[in-house]
């Protein structure tokens, strides 16, 4: 049987490479050439085009076809290329460099075919890595299992972890459709290498000027015995984050019950840790270090050993410590070319050391400030560090500067040559990450995760990277590997906390909230605060978006305390941030504001201006929806402004659909229509539906104030089904009031009277008192034109309560307009004028146009009801121009009836008929047809 030619593979061969373009593999004989997912398209490129040169304009266009970077990074990816492939300055067989033109590879190549097994028998490429020996990497080609298995480093993956939890998100009402995730084949048991947890030393000498050696010594011999790629060590971010949850003090041996929660707690193999002393030597200064290696499973200790040099030459002091802690450990010692890679790794002088170490120490800690003045002077130290301005674009990130954080991440990059495969790798993937450029950064965890199995670490990045990139499912997959792996790994309440992500990234808020509470769980019993506070936040979120505002309060208010005892005051503004929201959801205006200017004091104390906006944003939300536009105006200007210096498009396009949302209230619907547009525009250009969709629903509020029913209702129809696939019970309820309000315009006062019960109940059950008097106030005007007026009194006084309490000065003042006109259809027409007058105080305090409408024609219709006609006409006259003015086609109508009525008690028919004729025609035309039929009762009540 002929082979499809769709399962043909392509491979190219020269001299002793194979590329398989595919599978982004480029071997030497068996052995894989670790490269970079761009470094290995820009050989295709080459390979692909060698029959002429090709210009560095065309290979950047190929290679960046949509983005704008430094010809540096093509000229840093053809150094990667020839260092592989072996060429050197005065011999280039492979890539020859023709000046003023471009690039040709120049070596003969070799195309062949090789026939793929079919779909039902898909490729997968596993990676196998014998424990203490890693001199290279097995690919091996093995048919996956059919049955699916259960879903259930580095200073990024902290950061993904734990302050993923600290950043605030702007407040919407809509997300993405949940997806099923297809089944993962299993992988080949991995086996694991020795991990070491480097804890740190005690200076024995007690002089503050060297404290900082503590910190750098224990990061350089991280730095030394992950050369070579034979043990595990872990993270410098875990190890601080254990020692909150499992207090070790000031000591040089540990007893083996706390060597025990010491390996639940980081899963480690080992633990090294011991004392330095300085020693005077004349005008030189010597190191003592004394080292111990202790067994974190057998609670016992295995190796002692102590090493001297001389302050100022650290890295002999370390290699020598390394060197004997690698016998112990009998991994072997490492090569020349890994020596130099070390060396590479760190700072070249002792200041810049110092700085470094200094500066990693307030990362690990939380304090961003702090740390990035400290590596900004490192940086200066050392300008050449790479690892220093890797740390410094983690703390810009950590402040929410994003463009001074990614161009960090760029210098690091491009000065990341000479370090080794892995950290080469690590700093390109968090350079991708941090410009955006996520797929990239999928490939290279991907690239990572290959090579180093057991790292949980590099598949922790890339289930990150997966979620944040729109690749839940592929997410999800990554976290059925790492259940896959030995114990203790496989148990780690980070693989929870990824899975929460990974489904929140496909809205499914049950699956996420359940792998949250599993985390939490796990988080518990290995003695993990932050990890458990980290999981109580994702429980809170997820709680929230599936209407639970009591359980998602609960689990805010257990991470709250959680993160401030941990001393992470950047997580803990988050939290309390997050409480706001649900204060404000529920009503509570009052401990909603109160909450919200507590964060904003500490994220401003803290310097955290990417929290700040988010959370200034949130404020103008909740101040939007309480009626106080002018704060609420001031606050999302704020915001605005912050996301702009920050080249922030996500923030920028929510900022202005709030904005919008000030401006709608304000009355100028033109201007309210335009922000959203360049809002939902921005949006579409970086792929953000969830955003899209919010700013879609909100412009349906602009629509119908416009008085554009049908584009409206189509607006809130499409918000509706989105939130219903999402199981947002609280959107919903929003959805169905406003649907409600369309209803009762064009008098299909059945239909609005059942949505509007239906979000009545909906809020009951999700126990939001403001949500609830809204909701309520929509079935009063229902109720007041069905010919109910006594229920309708009786709703209108409850919510009008609810309103006054939270001092919700725009929902008091339509409340007290409905409640007058109910009391007007009682005959109660002294009690319609008390309530219609408070509505009209109050109605100033909110600069809310469309609350002063609704009082101010309660009050004429009072007037007009009381026989003070000139009074009605007086207050309809600002209506009826401001009306026209705001382009409000549903209160001019009002209006202009209610100026008809009035003419008909003047006696002046002839103007009376004109008025009310027009209204009539107007209003069917727009579909008004509530307004319409009063103005055809009124036309009939005209003498013939």
């Amino acid at each position: 049987m002929a082979t499809k030619s769709s399962e043909i593979k392509h491979l190219y061969e020269f001299g002793p490479f194979r590329l398989d373009p595919q599978r982004r593999l480029l071997t030497r004989g068996t052995d894989p050439i670790p490269l970079t997912p761009k470094v290995i398209e820009t050989l295709v490129a080459l390979i692909e085009n060698r029959d002429r040169v090709v210009s560095k304009d065309d290979l950047m266009k190929m290679l960046w076809p949509n983005s704008f970077v430094e010809e540096s990074n093509l000229s840093q990816n053809v150094f990667v290329l020839r260092r592989a492939l072996g060429d050197s300055s005065q011999e280039k067989r492979y890539i020859v460099n023709v000046p003023g033109r471009g690039y040709q590879f120049t070596e003969a190549v070799r195309e062949i075919e090789e026939a793929q097994l079919g779909t039902t028998q898909e490729i997968e490429e596993t990676v196998r890595v014998e424990s203490r020996s890693l001199a290279r990497v097995v690919v091996e080609r093995v048919v996956p299992r059919r049955r699916p298995i259960g879903i259930r480093t580095g200073m990024a993956v902290a950061m993904t972890v734990l302050i993923a939890f600290g950043v605030l998100v702007y407040r919407s009402r809509v997300g993405r459709p949940a997806e099923r995730t297809a089944p993962v084949a299993s992988l080949p048991a991995v086996k694991m290498r020795p991990s070491v947890a480097v804890l740190g030393f005690r200076n024995l000498s007690g002089r503050d000027d060297t404290k900082w050696l503590s910190l750098a010594l224990a990061e350089m011999l991280n730095t030394e015995l992950a050369a070579g790629e034979h043990l595990r060590i872990v993270p410098g971010e875990q190890i601080a984050r254990a020692s909150r949850d499992v207090p070790w003090g000031e000591t040089d041996t540990l007893a083996k019950d706390s060597l025990l929660r010491l390996r639940s707690n980081l899963g480690t193999d080992y633990v090294a840790l011991g004392s330095y002393t300085i020693l005077e030597d004349g005008n030189k200064r010597r190191i003592r270090l004394d080292l111990r290696l202790q067994d974190a499973a057998a609670g016992e200790t295995v190796a002692e050993d102590a090493v001297t040099g001389n302050e100022t030459d650290l890295f002999d002091l370390i290699s020598e410590a390394g060197s004997r802690m690698r016998e112990r450990l009998a991994v072997g010692k490492i090569s020349s070319e890994q020596a130099a890679q070390v060396r590479s790794s760190l700072p070249s002088n002792p200041n810049a050391a110092r700085l470094y170490a200094e500066g990693l120490a307030k990362l690990e800690n939380f304090d961003a400030l702090a740390a990035r003045d400290l590596l900004e002077k490192a940086t200066a130290a050392d300008p050449r560090h790479a690892l220093s301005h890797s740390a410094l674009a983690e703390a810009w990130a950590g402040l929410g500067y994003d463009t001074k954080a990614r161009e960090e991440a760029a210098t690091a990059f491009g000065l990341s040559h000479n370090l080794s495969r892995e950290e080469q790798l690590s700093i390109e993937g968090r350079y991708r990450e941090l410009s955006n450029d996520l797929p990239a950064a999928v490939d290279i965890y991907r690239t990572l995760r290959t090579f180093f199995p057991d790292d949980l670490g590099y598949a922790l990045r890339l289930a990150s990277a997966q979620s944040r990139s729109g690749q839940g499912k592929d997410a999800l997959q990554t976290v059925a590997l790492m259940r896959g792996l030995p114990e203790p790994a496989n148990k780690d309440a980070r693989i929870d906390i990824a899975e929460a992500s990974a489904a929140e990234s496909l809205s499914d808020f049950k699956r996420s909230r359940q792998a949250a509470v599993a985390a939490a769980a796990r988080a518990d019993a290995q003695g993990s605060h932050l990890l458990l506070a980290a999981a109580q936040s994702k429980e809170a979120w997820d709680s929230a978006r599936l209407g639970d505002p009591d359980r998602a309060y609960a689990a805010y208010s257990k991470a709250r305390e959680l993160w401030t005892a941990g001393g992470n005051q950047r997580s803990a503004a988050a939290a309390l941030s997050g409480i706001a929201n649900l204060l404000g959801d529920k009503g509570n205006f009052i401990d909603a504001r109160k909450a919200f200017d507590e964060a904003l004091l500490e994220f401003r104390k803290i310097g955290d201006m990417g929290n700040l906006a988010s959370c200034s944003h949130n404020f103008g939300v909740l101040l939007t929806q309480q009626g106080d536009l002018l704060q609420a105006k001031k606050h999302l200007e704020e915001a605005l402004s912050i996301q702009r210096e920050m080249k922030n498009e996500r923030g920028v396009a929510s900022d202005l659909d709030d904005i919008g949302n000030v401006m709608l209230g304000m009355g100028d619907t033109a201007a309210a229509l335009r922000v959203k547009e360049q809002s939902l525009e921005i949006f579409r250009r970086i792929g953000n539906k969830f955003g899209e969709r919010v700013t879609t629903l909100n412009m349906g509020e602009v629509l119908f104030a416009q008085g554009r029913l049908a584009d409206a209702r189509a607006k809130y129809d499409e918000a509706m089904t989105g939130a219903q696939q999402l199981g947002d019970k609280s959107s919903v309820a929003y959805c169905l009031v406003d649907i409600a309000g369309v209803l009762l315009a064009q008098d299909r006062l059945d239909d609005a009277r059942t949505a509007a019960e239906h979000s009545i109940e909906i809020r009951k059950e999700i126990h939001g008192e403001v949500q609830l008097a809204e909701s309520r106030i929509r079935l009063a005007q229902i109720l007041l034109e069905q010919g109910k007026p006594a229920d309708s009194e009786s709703l209108a006084r409850s919510a009008a309560d609810v309103f006054e309490k939270q001092n919700d000065s725009s929902d008091a003042a339509l409340s007290y307009a409905v409640l007058a006109q109910a009391l007007l259809a009682e005959g109660k027409t002294q009690e319609a004028q008390v309530s219609a007058n408070r509505g009209l105080k109050l109605s100033p305090a909110t600069g809310d146009v469309w609350m002063r409408f609704e009082s101010e024609l309660a009050a004429a219709r009072a007037d007009e009801a009381a026989g003070k006609l000139p009074e009605a006409r007086k207050e309809l006259a600002p209506i009826l121009a401001q009306a026209a003015k705001f382009g409000s086609a549903g209160y001019g109508l009002e209006a202009r009836l209610l100026e008809g009525e009035i003419a008909i008690k003047s006696s002046q028919f002839s103007a009376a008929r004109a008025e009310l004729t027009a209204v009539n025609s107007e209003a069917q035309l727009k579909d008004f047809r509530l307004i319409a039929r009063k103005a055809t009762a009124s036309l009939a009540d005209l003498p013939k």
